[in-house]
């Protein structure tokens, strides 16, 4: 009897320490994959991570770290910094993630802002050049009411001769 109850027991704790590190994985490696400068594959192993609910704040922490060094990935890493902030049991600070979130929230409010200016350049040029062109054609109008003028004018100056 005693047997009985102790193979199911090996068995379990086997089973849970097999998946402990089977738990792991995803995060350990993606961790290893970011030491040997290989940040799309790291990526991928934290959002498997991610996925498995495998250290899910830690995760989403690291690929957020991974989205802010790109230049067009603030958006994304600011929306898993506060994915980080709302899962439970991080291993990360939250004093950490609270500065990143507030880091990341700045230089993205600093892109737009450049992006804003520039769309902003952008039709100011266009508007300038119309009113240039524009210009221009007034130019050519104004030319040839001027020279239809001295026109007439000689015409008239025959007529009262006559």
């Amino acid at each position: 009897m005693r047997f009985m109850f102790q193979l199911p027991c090996c068995v379990l704790v086997a089973f849970m320490l097999f998946g402990c590190t089977q738990e792991q994985e995803h995060f350990e490696t993606a961790k290893r994959l970011l030491g040997e400068k290989r940040q799309a594959d790291a990526l991928r192993e934290f959002m498997a991570a991610i996925e498995d609910d495998e250290q899910p704040s830690a995760a989403h922490f690291e690929v957020a770290r991974i989205y802010e060094r790109e230049s067009d990935g603030l958006s994304a890493a600011l929306w898993h910094y506060r994915q980080a902030l709302r899962e439970p049991g991080s291993i990360v600070p939250r004093e950490e993630i609270e500065t990143a979130v507030s880091r990341c929230e700045n230089a993205l409010f600093q892109e737009l802002s450049v992006r804003c200016k520039s769309a902003e350049m952008e039709s100011l040029r266009t508007k300038v050049t119309l009113l240039e062109e524009h210009a221009k054609r007034q130019n050519q109008w104004l030319e040839e009411l001027r020279r239809e003028n001295l026109r007439l004018r000689r015409d008239l100056g025959e007529q009262s001769e006559e």
